[in-house]
């Protein structure tokens, strides 16, 4: 529907819907892993061949192509639309939650107990779970991680290009800090891609801004290139980049810093329910306006967006699409419950600037 036409003819509602509209939107595969089978099999995976021992390579290859049939599910809806796909991104403290019985687990898959009981708690005992060691973060210290999440992605994607269904692939990346954590996954992937000869289905790679650093250092991030694919766009984190911004745990600065900061004016609301305009909105605005002088020098195009909560406010989307769109900001991607209100607060938008400029 949110695609379709809406009409009243002779008293009847008709939707007329336009395929090429629909895309498959942002596929994030930490969240199609809810079975127990499942979960324990990324366990296995994330606990490496030290622990687990002669046995890994079978978990991995069940690991493999489960994972690349989850993909494939996905893909094969064959919208021929970009197709978003977010590097794993699970903190290691939800895959060994605090309940994990390391006893039950070695004994149901044959491991040390020890071992097993003293990684995890090397894993899961970080005290600030979302910026913690997620996406590349993983990827840049588990050389095997990356190769078999780039290989389900490609697997998947040149199953449905062997079944003629129609998929452009864009990676997106998490956590992103550094330019060679880029450069490190590119030519991961960029190796096999070639090796399953799928170039063509490969729209390039994204990277999220969340953390100061990759702000700071955002022209060396978005420059990064391989050897055929190349950086080609960014999505500010809502919810992250806010807390880089104001230096604000979204859990706790909910309940100890900012229903006060509201009371005193400080803030008029809860920047993570709608854009803080005086710090979080700026900074977006200038990494937009960073990113068109780029543009200038190394001749690419990036499809620049928004992510999170934030994104379907109401009254963000009227902002962004007054102060942040002009400079180049394309889109916004939130929750399903919320798109209705980013999709009419953006028509909103656009009718009251088409007016202002009749008037």
């Amino acid at each position: 529907m949110y695609g379709s036409d809406i009409s009243l003819v002779n008293g009847d509602i008709c939707l007329k819907g336009y395929s090429e509209r629909y895309g498959l939107g942002l596929l994030r595969d930490e969240r199609m892993w809810n079975q127990t089978t499942d979960i324990d099999l990324m366990r296995i995976i994330f606990l490496g061949e030290e622990i687990v021992g002669e046995n890994f390579s079978h978990y991995k290859e069940k690991y493999l192509k489960r994972f690349t049939d989850m993909v494939y599910d996905v893909f094969k809806v064959g919208t021929g639309e970009i197709a978003v796909v977010r590097l794993l991104c699970m903190p290691y403290n939800m895959i060994f939650t605090k309940d994990f019985d390391t006893e039950n687990f070695s004994a149901k898959y044959n491991l040390n107990n020890k071992a097993v009981s003293d990684r995890v708690n090397i894993l899961a005992n970080e005290s600030e779970t979302y910026h913690g060691c997620r996406g590349v973060r993983v990827t840049v210290q588990r050389q095997d991680i990356c190769e078999i999440w780039c290989e389900g992605i490609i697997k998947a994607a040149h199953k449905a290009q062997t079944n003629d269904i129609d998929v452009t692939l864009q990676i997106l990346l998490s956590m992103v800090t550094f330019p060679k954590e880029v450069s490190m996954f590119i030519e991961t992937f960029e190796k096999l891609v070639q090796s399953y000869g799928i170039q063509d289905l490969v729209r390039g790679v994204s990277i999220m801004i969340e953390t100061s650093g990759s702000f700071h250092v955002l022209e060396d991030i978005l420059d990064v290139k391989g050897t055929n694919i190349e950086l080609n766009g960014a999505l500010f984190g809502g919810n992250d980049f806010t807390a880089a911004c104001l230096n604000m745990n979204r859990a706790d600065s909910a309940k100890s810093i900012i229903p006060e900061y509201v009371k005193l004016n400080i803030m008029p609301s809860s920047p993570f329910q709608i854009i803080n305009e005086q710090i979080v909105g700026k900074s977006i605005v200038q990494g937009l306006r960073r990113t068109k002088l780029l543009k200038l020098s190394n001749k690419r195009q990036y499809l620049m967006g928004l992510g999170g909560e934030i994104a379907g406010s109401w009254q963000s989307v009227k902002w962004l699409s007054k102060h942040a769109a002009p400079h180049g900001l394309h889109y916004v991607s939130t929750p399903p419950d919320r798109i209705l209100f980013s999709l009419f607060a953006s028509a909103q938008s656009v009718l009251q600037a088409l007016y202002n400029d009749i008037s």
